[in-house]
C-alpha cells in the first residue's frame, strides 16, 4: 500500500502548518475512500517556520501542562481551574487573549489534539478526504465563547469545591491569616450561647419591670378576679339582709 501526499503552502504567516492532500494506492489501483468518509484518521504536520511563534513561550506553559494551542483546553475553558502570574489570580478571559497563540494549524474537517515541541510535529484527527484539492483553502482558526454567567462573578459561585483545596493555600498567608481567626472565634460562639443568653434575658425582663410594661400586661386580669370578688360580697350582703 502507497500513500502519496502533497503538501500545498497556504501563503499566510498565521498558518503554521501546509495544507495536507493525499491519495492512497494498492499496487497501482487508487484505492476509493468512499466508504470511509466518516471516519476520522491522525495527521501529523511539520511547523513550516518555528519562527513564527513564541517557542520559549510555548515550552514554559508545556512544563505547567499547559496547551496554549489548544483553545478546548481548561485551561482556557474552566472557570475554576485555578490559575495566577505575578502573585494574582489571570481570568479567563485574559489568558485567550493573552497567552492562547490564535494559529491556523489543522485543515477543514480536522480537530486540534496535540504539539510536540521538541519535534514540532502537530497532531490532528481529520475526517478522511476521497480526492485532492489543489485549492488553497481559507485558514481555520479556532475561537472560544465565554457566556455573560462566566464572564460574570456568579460564574465563580460554581467553584465552591476549591474553598476545601487547602493543596494550593498552604503557602497562602492570607488564608491561613483568616484560616486561625475562624479557628478562634469558634469556642467564642460556643461560650456565648451556653452562658450569655441568661443573663441578657434576666436584664431585659428587669428592664421591663422597671418600665411596668409586665404589670400592664397583667393589670387587667388582676382587675376583673377583684370585680367578681366584689360582685360576690355584694350578692352575700343582700341574702342577709
Amino acid at each position: 500500500m502507497t500513500v502519496v501526499i502533497i503538501e500545498i503552502n497556504k501563503n499566510n504567516d498565521k498558518a503554521l502548518t501546509q495544507q495536507i492532500e493525499y491519495k492512497v494506492f494498492y499496487e497501482s489501483k487508487e484505492l476509493d475512500l468512499s466508504s470511509c468518509y466518516n471516519d476520522e484518521i491522525e495527521i501529523y504536520y511539520d511547523v513550516k517556520n518555528s519562527s513564527q511563534f513564541d517557542l520559549e513561550k510555548a515550552l514554559k506553559y508545556s512544563q505547567l501542562g499547559i496547551d496554549i494551542f489548544n483553545i478546548n483546553s481548561p485551561f482556557f475553558n474552566d472557570i475554576c481551574y485555578p490559575y495566577e502570574e505575578n502573585n494574582s489570580d489571570m481570568i479567563l478571559k485574559d489568558r485567550i487573549s493573552i497567552i492562547y497563540q490564535n494559529y491556523s494549524v489543522c485543515d477543514d474537517n480536522c480537530d486540534y489534539e496535540t504539539i510536540n515541541l521538541e519535534t514540532l510535529l502537530i497532531t490532528c484527527k481529520c475526517l478522511v478526504k476521497n480526492k485532492i484539492e489543489t485549492e488553497i483553502k481559507p485558514l481555520r482558526f479556532d475561537y472560544i465563547f465565554l457566556d455573560l454567567i462566566t464572564n460574570s462573578s456568579l460564574g465563580v459561585m460554581k467553584c465552591y469545591k476549591l474553598v476545601f483545596n487547602f493543596k494550593n493555600k498552604i503557602e497562602n498567608i492570607g488564608f491561613m491569616i483568616l484560616t486561625l481567626l475562624v479557628i478562634c472565634q469558634i469556642p467564642l460562639y460556643i461560650h456565648y450561647f451556653i452562658y450569655s443568653i441568661k443573663p441578657i434575658n434576666k436584664y431585659i425582663f428587669s428592664e421591663m419591670k422597671k418600665y411596668n410594661y409586665i404589670t400592664k400586661i397583667y393589670n387587667p386580669i388582676k382587675k376583673r378576679s377583684i370585680k367578681v370578688k366584689n360582685s360576690q360580697k355584694i350578692e352575700n350582703l343582700e341574702k342577709l339582709k
